[in-house]
């Protein structure tokens, strides 16, 4: 672990890496490359992990939609917990009320 600008950094865990090293809201192309990683972890018997993962990008920037959505998305397809992915998209239509996708869901 090295430090850069006031940022430690280690090559050994990549995604605490990104999440440490993100000052502001992250571009577009960032959040689909978490969005995606996460998928594919959860997918590859990893939702716990991925679960975790995107709830602490939620809690470090809890108004980006598209992290909302997935992390419900998340909730439905590898928990019993339907009652938390609900409150997701709840908080994600309190900022963004038109978003077509939450609405649907809902």
């Amino acid at each position: 672990v090295h430090s850069q600008n006031g940022y430690n950094y280690s090559h050994h865990e990549p995604e605490n890496e990104v999440i440490a090293a993100t000052e502001t809201e992250p571009d577009d192309a960032q959040i689909q490359e978490w969005i995606e990683n996460s998928r594919d972890a959860a997918n590859a018997g990893n939702a716990v992990e991925a679960i975790t993962f995107v709830a602490n990008l939620i809690e470090k920037y809890p108004t980006i939609a598209e992290l909302r959505y997935h992390y419900a998305m998340l909730l439905a397809h590898h928990t019993d917990n339907l009652s938390e992915g609900i409150n997701q998209l709840q908080a994600l239509l309190e900022f963004k009320p038109d978003d077509e996708a939450g609405l649907f869901l809902l």
